[in-house]
C-alpha cells in the first residue's frame, strides 16, 4: 500500500490545489509528513483525515487561523464550539438565501405582470410603506428628507421595495397625474422599524394597470389613468385613497438616450 503522496497527488485527491496545501505549510496549519532534500513535499495516509478536517473547516467558513488554534488544542469541545458557531451562521445564510430565491420570484411575476395590458381589478396583499408627503409647490423629494426616510431602516428591506409616487384623488380626478404629493417606498414584506414615517396599508381591492414608459415626462400614463378612470366608473366603483405608481423596473442604455420604466398603477377602490 502507498504510504506517501506528493502534494500532487493530495491535491488531485483531495480536490484543491498545491498552492493550498503549500499555503498550509507556509502558516503552520498542516506539514508535509517528509521534505525530501529536493524540496519535494510529501504527505503520509496517516494526515488524510486531518486533511479532510481542515478542508471541512475551511469549507464550512472557519478562518486558518482559527482552524490552526482549534487543531492545536487537541480537545474535541472545541471542534464542536466552533462547528456550532459555523453551524449557526450557516444556517443564517439559508435563511438569507431563501428569502433572496423569495424576492427573486416576485420579481419575475412582477414583471411577467406587463405581459398583460388589460386593466384589472385586483385584491392585493397588505402593503408596508415609509413615505414622505411633499410640501406644497414641491416638485421633487428633498435630498435631505430622502436620507430620513432610510432611519432605522435595513438595508434588505430598502433593496428589495420598489420606489412609488404618490397621486391624491383630487390629482387623479382632474387629470393632473403629474403632481405627485409624495414619494415613498413599498414592499410585500414587513420591515421591523420604528422609523416615522413607516406604515401600512390594508389588504384591499385596487384597479391596476400597467405602462412601459420610454418619454421623459410620461405622457405615456395620461390616457391610462383615463382608461382607469373609465373603469372605475364603468363597474360604478369608489375611489378609496391615493393613487401610487410601483417602479418595478428601470432599463437605460448609454448608446441610445433616455430609459425605460417599467411602472405598475393603483387605484385603491371600494365596490
Amino acid at each position: 500500500m502507498q504510504n506517501l503522496f506528493s502534494i500532487g497527488e493530495i491535491a488531485r485527491i483531495f480536490k484543491e490545489t498545491t498552492e493550498t496545501f503549500r499555503h498550509y505549510d507556509r502558516v503552520g496549519l498542516l506539514k508535509p509528513h517528509v521534505i525530501k532534500e529536493n524540496g519535494y513535499r510529501y504527505y503520509s495516509l496517516d494526515q488524510f483525515e486531518i486533511i479532510r478536517t481542515i478542508l471541512y473547516l475551511r469549507a464550512i467558513g472557519t478562518p486558518v487561523r482559527r482552524i490552526k488554534d482549534v487543531l492545536h488544542t487537541k480537545d474535541s469541545h472545541a471542534i464542536i464550539e466552533e462547528m456550532t458557531v459555523q453551524k449557526k451562521r450557516l444556517n443564517d445564510q439559508i435563511h438569507h438565501l431563501q428569502h433572496l430565491e423569495q424576492q427573486a420570484e416576485q420579481y419575475i411575476k412582477r414583471l411577467q405582470e406587463f405581459n398583460t395590458l388589460d386593466i384589472q381589478l385586483k385584491l392585493e396583499p397588505i402593503f408596508y410603506i415609509i413615505q414622505q408627503d411633499f410640501d406644497s409647490n414641491q416638485l421633487a423629494l428633498d435630498p435631505q428628507k430622502a436620507q430620513s426616510l432610510h432611519i432605522d431602516i435595513h438595508g434588505n428591506w430598502v433593496k428589495q421595495a420598489n420606489i412609488i409616487s404618490i397621486i391624491s384623488p383630487e390629482n387623479l380626478r382632474k387629470g393632473s397625474v403629474h403632481e405627485y404629493i409624495g414619494y415613498g417606498l413599498l414592499s410585500e414584506t414587513p420591515c421591523d422599524t420604528k422609523n416615522l414615517f413607516y406604515h401600512c396599508l390594508p389588504e384591499q381591492y385596487y384597479v391596476i394597470a400597467y405602462s412601459q414608459v420610454n418619454s421623459f415626462d410620461h405622457f405615456e400614463i395620461d390616457s391610462i389613468y383615463q382608461d382607469m378612470l373609465t373603469f372605475i366608473q364603468h363597474h360604478n366603483l369608489r375611489i378609496t385613497g391615493n393613487a401610487f405608481e410601483r417602479n418595478i423596473l428601470d432599463l437605460y442604455n448609454e448608446a441610445t438616450p433616455g430609459d425605460t420604466h417599467y411602472l405598475k398603477l393603483y387605484i385603491p377602490v371600494e365596490k
